[in-house]
């Protein structure tokens, strides 16, 4: 049998090496150098982004929370209310009859549960606090001259939320029972303070601070970890006689 020898393949020194050869070469290296710089500079340039991204985030975060606590009282940080009115208790759902339907009795339970959604604070620097409110008009102006008296009353969310579900269960019934009256000079204010109130109880409850997954469409029967809101009645209504105790203080001639 004969055999073919198959030809023996050998490296073109690279002095014979023809010019398509090395035109060839020259460009590859060319593109690979070009390559490689593009691809380190896309990796720098991504890493700067995330860098300041992070950074941004960062004292973003710190800027709101700072902000924040210089206006309001955020729950970790000092306050001032007392750690039994913020102490969750347990309390079973059920519909309460003194808050049901439309009489003058009801309406002053209703009043009894919230009459102002603000507390006076006489020290709220203490807490980080900004400058608050004036007495709303629930309070009396005890001078001439209010604006000696410190902006020291500040709103708490829950009974900012009972209070504007108040005002919304006053204007219901006005409507139920007397209807709407076109001519009454109120109507502006009142749906300005509905409207208000619809939307602050929507985001309130939108916040979610609390879920319960409940078994029923009613709720009721649930037991829920619930603030003491009848503490937070009666540390609201101390600090309004300690309210009334600073109008010596303050340097004007009573009415």
């Amino acid at each position: 049998m004969a055999f073919i020898n198959n030809p023996k393949y050998e490296n073109v020194p690279s002095d014979e090496e023809s010019e398509a050869s090395l035109r060839f070469r020259s460009v590859s290296r060319a593109t690979i150098s070009r390559a490689t710089i593009l691809r380190d500079s896309v990796f720098t340039l991504l890493g700067l982004a995330i860098g300041f991204s992070v950074a941004f985030s960062i004292n973003y975060k710190e800027a709101t929370q700072k902000t924040e606590s210089e206006q309001c009282w955020v729950f970790g940080n000092a306050t001032p209310i007392p750690s039994d009115v913020i102490e969750r208790v347990p309390q079973v759902f059920q519909p309460d009859p003194r808050y049901f339907g439309n009489s003058e009795q009801i309406d002053l339970n209703w009043k009894t549960l919230v009459d102002s959604d603000a507390i006076w604070v006489g020290n709220p620097e203490e807490y980080g606090l900004g400058q608050g409110m004036q007495p709303p008009k629930q309070y009396p102006l005890p001078y001439t001259n209010t604006s000696a008296l410190p902006s020291n009353f500040y709103d708490v969310s829950t009974l900012h939320q009972v209070h504007c579900l108040s005002k919304i269960r006053t204007r219901y019934w006005q409507l139920m029972t007397v209807g709407y009256q076109a001519d009454d000079p109120n109507n502006e204010e009142m749906e300005s303070h509905v409207e208000h109130c619809i939307e602050y109880l929507r985001l309130s409850l939108a916040c979610g601070d609390f879920l319960i997954v409940e078994p029923n469409d009613s709720g009721w029967g649930l037991e829920r970890q619930c603030i003491n809101y009848p503490k937070l009645r009666a540390f609201q209504d101390s600090q309004a006689a300690l309210y009334i105790d600073s109008w010596a203080d303050s340097g004007s001639a009573p009415i």
